[in-house]
């Protein structure tokens, strides 16, 4: 029943935004003082307009003004008074939450006297800034060399790969025009089946999925500015413990206009397609032709049976060979005086770096204005990116140890759609109030497919996924017993059917049969929020505001695991649940703006309803009963375990009704901006951020083991991230044009790791693990951002661009022993605990602080680096030639080395890596009509950046330690070789070599 009405709540708001066709985001606002210029008299009711929407505010006695609620973006300000000449400032730059001061001086009106224009001059330092961020802008997105919106995100100081400031990529919070879009799931490390995001047996590899905290892409032509915040935002914003990424999306106004951009890969190469550095995945094709014709001489049928199981020739799938394409269209302007639209369209395409991969997305955005009337408009957006969910394509990945076998790997595809509708309504000139309402859907399937329905999984086939949800189609893919009926695809047992299988794992592979596999997760939430903002004095602005937030998790998800022999109906793992989390929150605010000082002091209620029960007995979490096909399963048993007098005896019993209470959070901000100058100002910020873990961290396995051979369990009860963040800093012109800032910051979080109990239960259930948050982190910085406008520097050439060095301490603290983490009925445990576990021993275990170590995964870490240098230029040449450029140099992750005396516990650290990419265009402008071409170089320089390396086994470790190569030892004993370009868990080891993108550009 919660599902049928989620659904349809989801399904109203979705029509409501797209029939009726954003949420809030922290909007500007523009002040200052209006006096004659003659006598620098105030000027009371004189008039001030942002030409072009319906945005005003009239003078007071004193000549003060303010225009509240303005969306980001580049404005012009007209002031008009009654017997004085019109005043108007053109290019005046907006940005979230950022005041503009435009002081206005008016002639007397003479006969024949013009408007006066001025250009407002973009400022270098932001007086109203009372915490860290940093702003991008449209010009930045466009201009720039991007593979994606988040290569620009990620030249913020402090941020690397989607971590920032120390913290794990599901601690940033990702929102567009306010909508939080973070993939509270898929996050970090956090992915329900174990501590890696991907699944060996099966071939699962959900890079897609780790990779990034947000569930949507926008495309480069749809964002008007980006902030990363990394400081102590305001109460407003949602509660994240290491930092804010919020876009504003472009709105239109004026005439129509558009632009049309068309890029792909290198064109000119023999294959066009993209590279990777290190060994060739099919280096050791030599040994696997070798052992195929061993098998095939041989007089034994079984080894014979097995050779027909080797079925790769060289060119069987795709590897390099074709183009990577990434199209944009945009159109956007007025549709009547009272409305406007923008609209973007994106296409990417691109077939990877290894063997079978294959992404394809199609992206769009519109956001529409309306105002009926001065007082009142309406902003909606709609996002939809599909992954092939609605057109029926499937994306596929790489698995190393499935290289021979890639139709072994699952394919996977997917749906976002992000529909929003704001009323804003004015009150008065000081007051206004919002209302939104949002909703998110985003569908994750992945499984095989069998496009011709003969019984046999073909690369590539097109169809739906195979669910195994019934017997009848389990027999027909998968063989009863192992190692029988090799016709099958599908095996209980996949270790039944590899091929060169060396002592560690080395450069295995997979010739036939994997494990079952289907999965199908549904990620969803509707949010309700009101906000009021009133101007109640010129020196102080009170925002208030509450919001809710209703969640949808649905996991359907199938797999044969090793060992995964369950009884003879159900030969595979099965969790199938659905939970409906829900978030309130509400804050209070007030801004106050002084001559000297501006303080942001806030109170932020953050209130969490898992909805969901934990283990009644730790010691005895599950009981045998029978499915409704009569089959043995095993069901957790979850609620509150109660005593109580029956019959005159105590007894246990389970309350399966009740639920964990709910988590209530109380967060103070402060935010201090002090000018010290027109060109110089300090700030200051406080914050206290609470943060629940991913819900795949809570609801793990919720309703099965889903892995009997490697039990783990997690309690829902877990506490969630707390961090406590300072910053200081200072800002300072030190000449025109050009700007300094200075940012020390210390963040203090608490449960940032992870540790695990080592639980024997009562028989028949076999010991088991159970993992939940635990430990501290220290991280603590230094950012200096040097920032120059564009500007002339010769006659020949205007330049501006941004370069920043940071700085990072990040320690956390790793478990020495000396505890007790083992647990056991057998010596009385489950008595002494009464059947649940000592979780507040956790604050007295014996910890040591270390570095957060890296180079087994780039998705998972090598995040700690403590130098980063990034940079962004523009340079503009005559003839409408530009040359833009993106650098990033960082220090390398550290690692703990082997050898030597292990007792030391040596870190060491990579090498650094380093990154230049250049973007060269030439533009023609015939009238209104603009053409350009251009091409980009990444990594221009074909650095060998090692991100990860090869730990799979003690020698390949060794090898990385004695010599510097990450990608393991060359050969083995006879000569074969071993080493590899990429880790198990889908990690280049290796980021990109030197790519080439060629585009042209249309805009009118």
């Amino acid at each position: 029943m919660k599902t049928v009405l989620f659904r349809f709540a989801f399904l109203v708001t979705a029509l409501v935004v797209v029939f009726s066709l954003s949420a809030y985001a922290g909007n500007g606002k523009i002040t200052g003082r209006i006096v004659d210029s003659e006598n620098n008299n105030p000027i009371p009711g004189a008039s001030f307009r942002i030409t072009g929407t319906t945005l005003g505010a009239g003078a007071d006695a004193d000549g003060r003004y303010f225009i509240l609620n303005v969306p980001p973006g580049m404005y012009e300000v007209a002031a008009t008074a009654v017997g004085y000449a019109r005043y108007v400032v053109r290019n005046v730059q907006v940005g979230s939450d950022q005041i503009i001061t435009l002081d206005f001086a008016l002639r007397p009106e003479a006969v024949g006297l013009e408007e006066v224009v001025v250009q407002a001059e973009a400022r270098v330092v932001d007086q109203s800034q009372t915490s860290a961020r940093t702003r991008l802008s449209s010009t930045d997105f466009t201009q720039l060399p991007l593979r994606s919106v988040y290569d620009l995100v990620a030249t913020a100081p402090s941020v690397y790969r989607g971590f920032v400031r120390g913290g794990r990529q599901w601690e940033t919070r990702t929102l567009v025009e306010g909508v939080d879009v973070t993939d509270q799931f898929f996050a970090y490390k956090a992915d329900g089946e174990g501590s890696q995001p991907y699944m060996i047996y099966n071939g699962v590899n959900r890079q897609q999925q780790a990779q990034t905290s947000s569930l949507v892409r926008l495309s480069t032509s749809s964002v008007e500015e980006a902030n990363v915040l990394t400081g102590g935002v305001g109460a407003d914003y949602s509660t994240a413990s290491a930092g804010i990424i919020s876009y504003s999306l472009r709105e239109g106004r004026g005439p129509i206009s558009g632009r049309v951009r068309v890029k792909t890969s290198n064109v000119f190469s023999n294959k066009g397609g993209l590279r990777h550095f290190g060994p060739g995945v099919y280096n050791d094709a030599a040994r696997y032709a070798a052992d195929k014709a061993r098998l095939a001489a041989s007089t034994v049928q079984a080894d014979r049976d097995k050779a027909a199981r080797y079925t790769w020739y060289p060119g069987k799938y795709n590897y390099g060979e074709k183009l990577t394409t990434d199209d944009e269209i945009a159109l956007g302007g007025d549709i009547s005086k009272d409305a406007g639209f923008y609209f973007t369209g994106a296409y990417y395409q691109t077939y990877g770096r290894f063997p079978n991969e294959f992404t394809r997305r199609i992206n769009s955005s519109l956001k529409l204005t309306y105002n009926p009337t001065s007082a009142v408009r309406l902003t909606a957006i709609g996002l939809l990116e599909d992954r092939g969910r609605l057109f029926g394509w499937k994306n596929s990945n790489f698995m190393d140890d499935f290289r021979y076998f890639l139709e072994g790997v699952p394919r996977w595809d997917g749906v976002n759609v992000v529909a929003s509708l704001k009323l804003t309504h004015v009150l008065s000139p000081t007051t206004f109030y919002e209302l939104q309402l949002s909703g998110v859907y985003d569908q994750y399937r992945a499984g095989y497919v069998d496009g011709n329905d003969d019984g046999i999984i073909q690369p590539n086939e097109d169809g739906d996924f195979l669910t195994f949800a019934d017997t009848a189609q389990v027999n027909r893919y998968m063989s009863p017993v192992p190692n029988s009926q090799f016709d099958k695809f599908f095996t209980r047992d996949p270790r039944n059917e590899s091929g060169s299988e060396t002592s560690g794992w080395v450069r295995a592979w997979k010739i036939a049969r994997p494990g079952i596999y289907y999965e199908n997760f549904l990620n969803n939430n509707v949010t309700f929020r009101g906000d009021l903002t009133s101007q109640v004095t010129p020196n102080h602005q009170i925002r208030a505001g509450i919001q809710a937030r209703f969640l949808q998790l649905d996991r359907e998800l199938r797999a044969g695991y090793i060992g995964g022999v369950f009884n003879a109906y159900k030969p595979y793992a099965e969790e199938l649940w659905a939970r409906f989390p829900k978030e309130y929150s509400a804050y209070l605010q007030d801004k106050m703006e002084y001559a000297g000082l501006i303080i942001n002091a806030g109170l932020r209620l953050d209130v969490f309803d898992l909805a969901a029960q934990d283990y009644a007995n730790f010691f005895a979490p599950f009981v045998d009963t029978k499915d409704d096909q009569g089959g043995d399963v095993r069901v957790p048993v979850r609620g509150v375990t109660r005593q109580v007098y029956i019959d005159g005896k105590l007894v246990n019993i389970v309350d399966p009704g009740e639920t964990i209470p709910k988590k209530v959070y109380l967060s103070p901000r402060l935010g201090v901006s002090h000018p010290i100058a027109d060109n110089a100002s300090m700030y200051f910020s406080f914050s206290r951020q609470t943060q629940l873990l991913p819900y795949s961290a809570l609801y793990a396995n919720y309703n099965d083991f889903a892995n009997p051979s490697l039990p783990n369990i997690v309690p829902v009860n877990q506490d969630p991230i707390r961090s406590t963040n300072y910053d200081l800093g200072v800002q300072w012109s030190f000449f025109e044009g050009y700007g300094l800032d200075v940012n020390a910051y210390f963040r203090d979080i608490q449960n940032y790791g992870r540790l695990g109990f080592a639980v024997t239960p009562r028989a028949p259930w076999r010991s088991y693990n159970m993992t939940f948050a635990f430990g501290y982190a220290d991280a603590r910085g230094v950012e200096v951002t040097l920032r120059k406008n564009l500007a002339a520097v010769t006659d020949f050439l205007s330049v501006g661009g941004r370069a920043s060095y940071t700085y990072s301490y990040l320690k956390q603290a790793e478990f020495t022993g000396g505890n007790q983490t083992s647990f056991s009925t057998v010596g009385g445990d489950s008595a002494r605990f009464a059947g649940q576990l000592p979780f507040q021993d956790l604050k007295t275990f014996n910890t040591i602080e270390r570095n957060v170590r890296g180079g087994a995964s780039a998705i998972t870490g090598g995040y700690d680096r403590p130098h980063r240098i990034t940079y962004t230029v523009f340079l503009r040449f005559p003839e409408e030639v530009s040359l833009t450029s993106i650098g990033r140099f960082e220090s390398g992750f550290y690692f703990l080395r082997t050898l030597g005396d292990p007792r030391a516990r040596e870190l060491d650290t990579g090498p650094w890596n380093k990154q230049i990419d250049f973007r060269l265009e030439k533009a023609f402008t015939i009238g209104k009509r603009r053409f350009s071409a251009y091409a980009e170089v990444l990594n221009a320089f074909n650095w060998k950046n090692i991100i990860a390396y090869d730990n799979s086994t003690a020698a390949n470790q060794q090898e990385w330690e004695k010599t510097g190569n990450p990608t393991g030892v060359p050969s083995d004993a006879a000569g074969n070789p071993t080493n590899r370009p990429i880790t198990q868990d889908g990690s280049m080891i290796y980021d990109i070599p030197r790519e080439w993108y060629f585009g042209i550009t249309f805009e009118f």
